[in-house]
C-alpha cells in the first residue's frame, strides 16, 4: 500500500495507525504501508504483520524511486497479492501494476482536483489527466461516499469498479469518556462550548467558522468556541480572533490525539464544522457517537451524516449568519441539543459501525486479489 498519510509514520494525531492494525489483523496476512515522506522518518515494525515504511525523499523521482525499491525488498521476502494506492500515486502503481501484472486498487478520500489543486504546482495540470486515467485502469476504486462514486462513474470509471466504504470509525472510542478526562476538559473550556475538529487549513473553513462566532458573540449568546487542530492557518486565525477582540469565547487547544478527543465532544453543547469541501466528515460521525448534534456546511460528506432537523443542521455554504443562528439554538435550548444528539448518537451506530466498514474493506482487498489471481 501506498499513502500519503504521515501520521501513519509516526506524527500522530489520528487513528491511522490502529485502523491499519486492524485491517492486517483482519488480513490475516501481512500489510505493508509506505508513506511518502520527506527525509527523516523512521522504519516502523509495528507488529508481525504490519509495517511502516517511509519514502524519506525528495522530488516526484525520489519518492517512485522508494516505493519501487521497497516492492523489491518486499517482494523477496514474500507473495504480494495485491496493489493499494492512495489516490495522488495511481499513475506511478499502474506502472507497477502492468509490470508485475498484480491487481491494483485505488482508494479516494475526497475531491482534490480542482482549481486550486492545477495552479498549485506547474506540473500538477499535466499531472492530473493521468491519474483519472489510472481510476479509469485501476481493478478497483474504493470511495468515502456516494458522491465521490457518482463523480468517478461521470468521469468514466465504470461503476462496477467503484465501491463505497466510508472511513472506519472506532465509534466505542468517542461513546465512551472517562469521568475525570470529562472534568479536566470542563475546568479548561468554559461551558456552554462549541467544538471544532480539524486541520487548519484553508479547505476546513475555519475562517468561516469565526466570522459566524463573530456574529453569534454580537447577538450576546453566552458561550465559548474550542478549536481542535493544528495547520498552516493557526497563526492566521489567531491573528483574527484578536483583531476582532474574540479571545475570551475563542479558544485554540492545538492537537489532540484521537484517543484522547473523546471527552472534547462529550464536554461540548455541540460540534461546529464549516469546511468548505469535506468528502466524508469524520468528525461528524465522531460527534454522533458521543451523542452531540452538530452544526455544518451542507459539503457532499456532511449531507450523507447528518440528517437536518433530526440530528443536526446543515446551512448552505457561505450563509454564517444562518449558521450562527443554528449554533445559537442549541445554545439557547438544551433541551433540543439533548434530543438531536440522542438521535445522532443513534443514526451514526447504526449507520457507520467501524468495524463492519473495516470488515468490507478487507473483504473488497481479498475479492478484488482472488478475482485477477
Amino acid at each position: 500500500m501506498v499513502s500519503f498519510d504521515r501520521s501513519l509514520a509516526g506524527e500522530g494525531g489520528t487513528d491511522a495507525v490502529a485502523r491499519h492494525k486492524r485491517y492486517a489483523k483482519l488480513l490475516q496476512g501481512s500489510l505493508s504501508v509506505v508513506v511518502v515522506t520527506p527525509p527523516g522518518y523512521p522504519h516502523l515494525k509495528v507488529n508481525e504483520r504490519f509495517e511502516i515504511l517511509p519514502t524519506n525523499a525528495k522530488g516526484l523521482a525520489g519518492h517512485a524511486w522508494s516505493i519501487f525499491y521497497y516492492y523489491r525488498i518486499i517482494r523477496r521476502a514474500q507473495h504480494i497479492h495485491l496493489i493499494i494506492s492512495q489516490d495522488l500515486a495511481a499513475p506511478l502503481l499502474l506502472l507497477l501494476k502492468w509490470y508485475t501484472r498484480l491487481p491494483l486498487l485505488v482508494t479516494v478520500h475526497g475531491i482534490w482536483w480542482d482549481d486550486w489543486f492545477s495552479e498549485k504546482k506547474w506540473w500538477h495540470r499535466w499531472y492530473l489527466p493521468f491519474i483519472f486515467y489510472s481510476f479509469k485502469k485501476a481493478d478497483a476504486v474504493r470511495v468515502v461516499s456516494h458522491y465521490l462514486r457518482n463523480e468517478l462513474i461521470a468521469r468514466g470509471v465504470r461503476a462496477n469498479r467503484v465501491h463505497v466504504i466510508p472511513v472506519p470509525v472506532n465509534l466505542e472510542l468517542f461513546s465512551q469518556c472517562d469521568p475525570e478526562a470529562l472534568e479536566e476538559v470542563q475546568r479548561k473550556i468554559p461551558s456552554p462550548f462549541a467544538l471544532s475538529v480539524g486541520r487548519l487549513e484553508r479547505e476546513k473553513g475555519f475562517d468561516q467558522l469565526l466570522l459566524a462566532w463573530e456574529q453569534l458573540q454580537k447577538e450576546g449568546i453566552t458561550a465559548h468556541l474550542a478549536i481542535i487542530g493544528e495547520g498552516s492557518q493557526r497563526q492566521a486565525l489567531e491573528a483574527w480572533v484578536r483583531e476582532h477582540k474574540l479571545e475570551s469565547s475563542v479558544t485554540f487547544v492545538g492537537r489532540i490525539a484521537s484517543e484522547h478527543l473523546s471527552p472534547y465532544y462529550h464536554a461540548a453543547r455541540c460540534v461546529a464544522l464549516a469546511s468548505r469541501s469535506e468528502s466524508f466528515g469524520k468528525v461528524l460521525v465522531e460527534a454522533g457517537a458521543a451523542g452531540k448534534a452538530a452544526v455544518a456546511t451542507d459539503t457532499h460528506g456532511a449531507a450523507e451524516i447528518i440528517i437536518t432537523g433530526k440530528t443536526g443542521y446543515l446551512v448552505s455554504q457561505g450563509d454564517m449568519r444562518a449558521f450562527a443562528q443554528k449554533m445559537a439554538d442549541l445554545f439557547q435550548n438544551s433541551v433540543l441539543a439533548e434530543e438531536l444528539g440522542q438521535e445522532a448518537h443513534a443514526h451514526v451506530m447504526n449507520a457507520f459501525d467501524g468495524d463492519k466498514n473495516s470488515e468490507k474493506i478487507v473483504r473488497l482487498w481479498k475479492q478484488v486479489a482472488i478475482n485477477k489471481s
